[in-house]
């Protein structure tokens, strides 16, 4: 497991996102749009080919200092799943593009990783500007994303049929009563 990693509010929101996305792939699966075996030999070893999920965040630009510490929860989360079995008996990939700030890259980083990774989910982007920017893109393509900002325009604004986003007060400490 990698060294120094902290959880904090993000770290254990990443915890729900991923969830999140597991839920939206193994419903893909079932409907046949799956990239792969499902099945697991005896003894709870995976089998078939890993579960590629796309991750972008902002490791450099006027993000960076959010984009690093989601890039290392990310790897650390794909360690641990696939430390636990994977899912169905599948390991998970999480491909981690790095937008630079820059909705434009953000762009591009998603094409690239469901045209060329085969990503079948996404968690994009660091920003609110990014993650608005590839919205179109995953609703386009029927590809569940998970947005790591909580901006209102990601959800209210269309598409919004295959986006979900961090509610406001999960992001916020609690308030004393």
């Amino acid at each position: 497991m990698k060294q120094g990693v902290r959880y904090g509010v993000r770290g254990g929101l990443l915890w729900v996102y991923l969830t999140v996305l597991l839920v939206c792939m193994l419903a893909a699966a079932a409907a046949g749009c799956g990239n792969g075996a499902t099945d697991t030999t005896s003894g709870g070893e995976t089998s078939g080919e890993p579960i590629v999920i796309g991750a972008i965040v902002s490791a450099t630009g006027a993000n960076a200092a959010l984009g690093v510490q989601e890039r290392n929860i990310l790897e650390t989360m794909q360690e641990r799943i696939n430390a636990d079995g994977g899912v169905l008996g599948r390991q998970i990939r999480i491909v981690i593009e790095d937008d630079k700030s820059d909705p434009q890259e953000a762009v591009t980083a998603t094409n690239r990783l469901l045209e060329q990774e085969k990503a079948v989910a996404l968690i994009a982007a660091t920003g609110s500007s990014s993650t608005v920017a590839v919205k179109a893109i995953t609703a386009d393509k029927g590809i569940p994303q998970m947005a790591m900002v909580a901006g209102n325009v990601i959800t209210d604004e269309p598409p919004i049929d295959w986006i979900w986003r961090t509610h406001r007060r999960t992001l916020s400490p609690p308030r004393a009563r």
